[in-house]
């Protein structure tokens, strides 16, 4: 089965030649290099390059050479998608399929839009279906343990309580706590959610 990674791959895209096509017009040939180190840095077909990123790089071309691409593109990320991976290919042919939009490691917002399109993580709202599950809050209000609930139940809110799933995990409901006695032992909780209340 192919890797969905061959289907979506996120990256950086870098300039590895400018190439005039006989009618003046200079081109810029790109490589796409992907966030994930496993990936390999591929050739980016010309005709998958969106207009908006080759108006960019023409006008950073006019205004400051070649060295200006970099500049102007160094920091985008983009969306791509293998194409074609001869046999004996050091690398892979890629269509780019979305530009996620310009920012660095440290822009929390760019970085989350990243995570979520290299994972394929699906951030559309929940349907009516799944609402439907939910307990009925009204808007602005938080959700509450009862009270009569809370009688039946020893409270750990004051503990620092911890996951202890691995990050593959699709739901995280084991967790342990740790306290220090007096005497110097440890006290360790274990705890597993109650999803039968829900």
């Amino acid at each position: 089965t192919p890797s969905p990674k061959r289907e979506r791959m996120v990256g950086h895209l870098e300039v590895r030649s400018i190439k005039d096509d006989g009618g003046g017009v200079r081109l810029p040939m790109f490589a796409f290099v992907p966030v994930d180190a496993h990936l390999p840095k591929s050739h980016v077909s010309a005709f998958s390059v969106p207009r908006t990123i080759l108006k960019t790089c023409n006008d950073a071309l006019e205004r400051g050479g070649e060295g200006a691409i970099a500049d102007a593109i160094g920091d985008l990320f983009v969306c791509a998608k293998i194409r074609k991976w001869g046999v004996g290919e050091s690398c892979p042919i890629v269509d780019i399929v979305d530009v996620i939009g310009h920012g660095t490691i440290a822009d929390v917002d760019t970085m989350t839009k990243v995570i979520v399109e290299e994972h394929g993580i699906c951030d559309a709202p929940f349907s009516d279906a799944a609402r439907a599950c939910l307990p009925d809050v009204k808007p602005n209000e938080l959700w509450k343990i009862p009270d009569n609930e809370l009688a039946k139940r020893k409270d750990f809110r004051d503990k620092l309580v911890f996951s202890i799933d691995p990050p593959t995990a699709r739901v995280l409901d084991d967790a342990f706590h740790v306290e220090v006695e007096p005497s110097g032992a440890l006290r360790v909780g274990v705890h597993i959610v109650d999803v039968s209340y829900f």
